[in-house]
């Protein structure tokens, strides 16, 4: 896939990579770079696309839509957090609901 940027915003990307290559602690390729700052962007305009308060109500939407689909993404989500915030939260739940 190709893609044309503006000749600013190929400016831009380009004199950010100087910071982004900071951050990381290594110079990457471009690909890799571009690829990076068009997925952080993909992912903050979804995020931006559910109201704020909305959240549990898109999830139920999901829910409505697709069970399968919406539960498998639950449970894997559930299945990487390791915190001990999940973890206090899990143990709520299996009390809340299990006793």
């Amino acid at each position: 896939m190709q893609i044309t940027l503006s000749k600013e915003l190929h400016k831009k990307l380009t004199h950010f990579k100087k910071i982004f290559d900071v951050v990381v602690g290594k110079k990457v390729s471009w690909n890799e770079y571009a690829n990076t700052v068009v997925s952080i962007g993909l992912n903050q305009m979804f995020r931006d696309s559910v109201p704020i308060g909305q959240e549990w109500n898109t999830i139920l939407a999901m829910f409505k839509i697709d069970s399968e689909f919406t539960c498998n993404a639950i449970a894997k989500f559930w299945k990487g957090k390791a915190t001990r915030d999940t973890k206090q939260l899990k143990e709520k739940i299996k009390l809340t609901y299990i006793g």
